[in-house]
This record gives C-alpha cells, structure tokens and sequence, in this order.
C-alpha cells in the first residue's frame, strides 16, 4: 500500500501537479435589507495567491440566504498586482455600473474582502484598466483600506445607546425611540443612526419615517455639520405629502443633533445638491426643529 501512495504522489510531481491547499477567507457582502455589509466565511482553493481566490468567490456570490452579492452581474476579474502591501484589483466593466448605492456598497465589499486576505492594508480598484472615480468629486481614487472609507469591516465593535425620532402614528409628531447598537469597529455613529432610522422604529405607537426602499449611501460630519448622502429613492419615495415630507426630513436631523458634535446636517442625492424634497428646501445645513415635538 505505501508503495502505491509513493508512486501516485511521485507521478503527481512528475506531471506537474501538486495537491490543493485549501484557506479559509472573509468574504463581504451585503444584507438582505440593504443596509449592512456582512461578513461570510468561505473555505477556498489557495493555488498560490489567497487574494485571488478571496476576489473570485466575492463574485460567485455568497451562501448564506440572509445575504446577498451587490456588484452587478457579469462582473470578472482581470487581474490582480500587488505592490508591497498595496493591491491594485482590475475588474471588468459591469463592475461600476448601477445606482450610486449599487456601486458604493460593491466597492465596499471587495475593499473588505481584499483587506482580510494575506497582509493587504489597502486596495487600489480599476475598471477596465482605469482607475475608479469618486461618486462625489469625480475625480480618480486612489488605494484605500477599511478605515478610510464611511462604514466599516463588521467586527465586534463598541455598544451605544441611540435616541432616534419616529413620526407618531397620526403623522402629527417626532417622538423618541431609544435603543442599543453595537458599531462596527470604526463605523462611523452618524452612519448607524440613519440605518437605523431606515430600519424603522421599534415601539408600537411609532411609525416608519421614511419608505422602506429608502438608501442611504454615507454619513460622515466635519465641523459640526452632518453630510448626509442618500440616493435618489429618498426624493422619490418620501414626497408627494408636505406633512410627511418634513417628518421624513427632521425625523433623521433631529435625531443626528442629539450627537453633540453636530450642529446641522446638509443632504445630498446621488452626491449632488438637490434644492427641493418636495415642498421642502434641503439645499442648506439643516439644525434641529422643535416644533415637530409634541407641547409638554
């Protein structure tokens, strides 16, 4: 018997083949309500380059039914190069294609993916050869890891405690729902209190503030104003009724203001500015509106 094992992993070698190792990867997708970006373990053939192997199962797509792949069908791989701990991912074109959610999230996904294989701490994405641009400035993007983008890689992250503002159900009000969330390390409060205020409120007498189709796209403040980055289902799925359109819109500042490091908050659609949503001026910062809460 150990003959016969010897002379098969002998004719392997002589014909050139060696036995599959195997690895096991992150790979990063986004949840089935659109609003977080989960992390999936695969086990992986390593042929020689984990990175590779990682990039090609985030395109298959993932197992679990409670996620799902957001880079846009028909998307391959080109080519990887890797310079020090820098790696540059050359996708096809189908990859920057979609909404501005769609392409912010898929870029996301394989930044994450890309920064828990081997030692990478950046990634620089290209597209048929050419750099990505920034969905805000246009202008070309260069490497990026995990901390430099608005959200962060899900891991286990520090625990606080929200005070968020849901219209009551007459449609009248702002009223106050609190609760515990736990942050991705890094995650910016700002981001994961407008996920929240998409994912609805958790007290009975509350209702949801904005349509469930809603996206956000980042979240991130600088001198004490919040930009707020929505894409275009925030106009088209929250207008058409002034009342609710003014509970849409300071349902997420005033909840925004309770962090006291911000003042105002300023909204883009798409990273554009956008004068009106609805009958409502958003084209300015934006500070908290008491009036929408009820007379003690």
């Amino acid at each position: 018997m150990k003959k016969i094992v010897s002379i098969l992993l002998s004719l392997l070698l002589l014909s050139g083949c060696t036995p599959k190792e195997t690895a096991n990867v992150s790979l990063y997708f986004i949840a089935r309500d659109g609003q977080e970006i989960k992390a999936e373990s695969r086990t992986v053939q390593n042929n020689g380059s984990l990175l590779e192997a990682a990039v090609k199962a985030l395109l298959e797509g993932p197992k679990s039914a409670e996620n799902r792949r957001i880079i846009p069908e028909g998307t391959t791989l080109l080519g990887i190069e890797r310079v020090g701990t820098v790696a540059e991912i050359n996708l096809s074109a189908p990859f920057d294609s979609g909404d501005a959610h769609t392409r912010l999230m898929a870029r996301y996904t394989v930044i994450y993916t890309a920064c828990s294989a081997e030692d990478v701490q950046k990634v620089k994405l290209l597209v048929e050869g050419q750099p990505l641009k920034s969905l805000h400035t246009g202008e070309p993007l260069g490497a990026l890891g995990a901390a430099d983008l608005g959200t962060a890689m899900p891991q286990s992250g520090g625990e606080v405690l929200l005070t968020l503002y849901f219209p009551d159900k007459a449609g009248k009000y702002l009223m106050p729902d609190s609760r515990k969330v736990t942050l991705w390390d890094g995650e910016t409060v700002e981001g994961a209190v407008v996920t929240e205020i998409l994912r609805g409120p958790s007290a009975s007498h509350l209702a949801p503030a904005v349509s469930e189709e809603t996206k956000m796209i980042s979240a991130e403040t600088k001198n004490g104003i919040c930009f707020v980055d929505m894409d275009a289902s925030f106009i088209k799925k929250n207008t058409g009724d002034s009342q609710k359109e003014k509970l849409a819109v300071y349902a997420i500042v005033n909840s925004l203001c309770t962090l006291p490091h911000i003042k105002e908050v300023r909204f883009f659609i798409d990273g554009r500015v956008v004068r009106n949503f609805g009958k409502l001026y958003i084209d300015a910062p934006l500070s908290e509106n008491k009036t929408l809460y009820p007379a003690e």
